[in-house]
């Protein structure tokens, strides 16, 4: 179950997202629920300008786990996209990005 603190920050930035500019839609899985973690989609997600992924639109599965933000979200495309730290199954490769030595990179 997640700590006060924890779920407070989960709102927090469930908040954030929804008052942006994307499409949110909170997905009430009960089962998800009951361990304190909370999903959601993210939809228009406008690629970033001077990229090649500029004038797509994508959407995002976000699974924030209970122990956020002390553990971090699962974050995975719902959309098709090629890029060297999407995996199979359009997950973002977050170990890619880590040095167990020394931190992120």
């Amino acid at each position: 179950m997640a700590s006060a603190a924890g779920a407070k920050r989960q709102q927090a930035d469930l908040m954030k997202m929804i008052t942006s500019e994307y499409e949110v839609e909170v997905l009430e899985n009960p089962a998800t629920i009951s361990k304190g973690c909370l999903e959601f989609m993210v939809r228009n997600f406008r690629g970033p300008k001077d990229t090649p992924y500029e004038g797509g639109i994508y959407s995002l599965y976000v699974h924030l786990p209970s122990e956020y933000p002390f553990k971090s979200p699962s974050i995975g495309f719902r959309t098709r996209i090629f890029h060297p730290n999407i995996g199979e199954g359009w997950s973002f490769c977050v170990k890619q990005c880590r040095d167990d030595e020394t931190g992120w990179n």
